[in-house]
């Protein structure tokens, strides 16, 4: 996996990665949400894992909140190949405080 700021991706992204791959990203920060920048695996067979759940094909892990000192894992199969994935961790966007005007 190649590390990239507050984004990770799979190795050789965004060209095909490789058979019989794995890796593991350690998350060192908390209340941040996964957001998928592209994702396309072999389904069913080439996995990502996060907090055990795992994912492939088309459907990434958009919205997860990542466990900390529980890895983020990658598997691929020993055949058939897909362009991979990007994902990253982003701050979960907090609302203002609702202000009421005092009565007049």
């Amino acid at each position: 996996c190649v590390v990239e700021g507050d984004c990770v991706t799979s190795p050789n992204f965004p060209s095909p990665y490789n058979d019989s791959q794995r890796c593991s990203i350690n998350v060192n920060e908390s209340g941040k949400a996964i957001s998928v920048e592209r994702f396309q695996t072999e389904s069913g067979y080439d996995k990502l894992f996060v907090n055990g759940e795992a994912f492939s094909g088309s459907s990434g892990p958009a919205g997860k909140y990542p466990s900390t000192g529980r890895p983020i894992t990658w598997t691929s199969d020993d055949s058939v190949t897909s362009p991979g994935w990007k994902i990253c961790l982003t701050a979960t966007p907090t609302e203002a405080p609702t202000t009421i005007p005092p009565a007049a």
